[in-house]
């Protein structure tokens, strides 16, 4: 079940899902869109120019025009990948651009919608929390990185890696000390950190994919990666050091 979870959450079509707002929201990518369910049966959506949408199910409580409140940027800006902790939400939209704001689940409202100052002027994509950290993907340059609780002000700084990331699409926590990278036309990669230390992350482990490698979830000690034209990868990352695509 986890298998097919993963790869759902991967490579689901929008459109078959959100078949009845197609007119509403301008589905990123040609129909594939980044979704989350929460606890409340309520799911968010990182659709393309409507920015982060929301729509309930079951018993989740009334959101009021979910249409508007729920957009991450005035204007209608991009918003194609999410990050949630807690009630921070973190957006990124193959810009330069990194978004954070906070929101009441509850009530519908986001607040302290603020653009977080990045030195790369690259793409930035995926996201994952470790500890009190943001890492971002971002594309040739690596990977970035932003304090959870920042204050205003505060950019985005590069991540020290001993190794060699190309392309870096995506990004997910494994554990504590190890992060799964997608590297586009590199697969996977993992990084390795001294446990419980601030040293610098080095690539430990390596796993060619066909395809480009440009979304990963891990799921226990499996990663699951969408490689667009190379379809979908399951990899082992029970020995981080030797990760082993074990399905295709």
């Amino acid at each position: 079940a986890p298998y097919a979870w993963a790869l759902a959450a991967l490579s689901v079509a929008a459109y078959s899902v959100l078949w009845d707002f197609n007119e509403q929201l301008d589905i990123y990518d040609s129909g594939l869109a980044v979704m989350h369910m929460d606890d409340a049966q309520r799911l968010y959506v990182a659709g393309f120019q409507q920015g982060l949408v929301t729509f309930q199910f079951g018993d989740a409580p009334a959101v009021p025009d979910p249409d508007a409140v729920w957009r991450a940027h005035e204007g209608g800006a991009v918003c194609s990948r999410m990050l949630q902790a807690g009630t921070r939400v973190f957006c990124t939209s193959h810009t330069p651009d990194l978004w954070r704001f906070d929101h009441d689940a509850a009530l519908g409202r986001v607040s302290g919608i603020r653009r977080v100052p990045s030195p790369a002027q690259v793409a930035l994509e995926g996201m994952t929390l470790v500890g009190g950290t943001v890492y971002v993907a971002a594309r040739s340059s690596g990977l970035l990185s932003h304090p959870l609780d920042g204050p205003p002000g505060t950019g985005l700084t590069p991540v020290p890696v001993d190794g060699t990331l190309g392309d870096a699409w995506d990004v997910k926590r494994l554990d504590d000390d190890h992060l799964v990278v997608a590297d586009g036309r590199n697969g996977l990669r993992v990084l390795e950190r001294a446990a419980g230390s601030s040293a610098p992350w080095r690539v430990v482990g390596a796993a060619p994919l066909a395809g480009l490698s440009a979304f990963v979830t891990v799921v226990g000690s499996r990663a699951y990666v969408a490689a667009l034209s190379g379809g979908a990868h399951v990899v082992e990352l029970s020995r981080p050091a030797s990760p082993e695509r074990v399905g295709t």
